[in-house]
C-alpha cells in the first residue's frame, strides 16, 4: 500500500498501549488502513491539505479513536469489577459516590488528562510507559500528572 510509511509511523508507538487497552494488534492495522483508503478516497486537491497530511491526518485521528473508546470502556469495566468486588458490607452509596466520582472528572478534565491519570493510577503505568506512548521525557509526564491531578481535585471539592 502506497500509506504503509505513515500508517507504521502512528501504529508502532501505541501497538503496547493498544494491547494493555485489550485491543488487538491486527484491529489497529486493519483501522489504519481502513482510514488511509478512505482518506485516499476524499483528499481534494483545492482543501488546502497535501494527501500526505490528509492520510495522517485521518489515520491518527482513527487509530486515536479506537484507542480512546477502548480506554473507557477498560475504565467502565474496571470500575464495574472492582464496585462488584468491594465487600458485601459496603453500601449503596459509597457505590454511587465513587461512579459520581469518576462520571465528574470524565466530564470536567480533557480527555487527555483524564487518560494520563487513569493510565498512572487506574492500569499503574509506569511514568516511563507513558513517557514513550506520549513520546516526552518523563519530567513532562510527571508535569501532566500533577496539573491533570489539581484540576481533578477542584472538580471534585466543587462537585462535594
Amino acid at each position: 500500500m502506497q500509506w504503509d510509511m505513515i500508517i507504521g509511523a502512528i501504529v508502532h508507538p501505541r501497538l503496547r498501549f493498544a494491547g494493555q487497552l485489550g485491543v488487538g494488534e491486527d484491529d489497529l492495522w486493519s483501522v489504519a488502513r481502513l482510514a488511509a483508503l478512505e482518506a485516499e478516497r476524499t483528499w481534494q486537491p483545492g482543501a488546502g491539505a497535501t494527501p500526505s497530511s490528509w492520510v495522517w491526518l485521518q489515520v491518527a485521528g482513527r487509530v486515536s479513536h479506537l484507542l480512546r473508546r477502548a480506554s473507557w470502556e477498560l475504565a467502565r469495566d474496571t470500575v464495574a469489577d472492582e464496585l462488584e468486588d468491594l465487600a458485601d458490607g459496603t453500601d449503596l452509596e459509597t457505590r454511587a459516590i465513587v461512579r459520581e466520582a469518576l462520571s465528574v472528572l470524565q466530564a470536567k478534565l480533557r480527555p487527555d488528562e483524564y487518560r494520563i491519570l487513569w493510565c498512572y493510577h487506574g492500569l499503574g503505568m509506569s511514568s516511563a510507559e507513558l513517557a514513550e506512548l506520549h513520546g516526552v521525557g518523563e519530567d513532562a509526564v510527571f508535569q501532566r500528572l500533577s496539573r491533570a491531578r489539581k484540576k481533578a481535585v477542584r472538580f471534585l471539592s466543587l462537585a462535594a
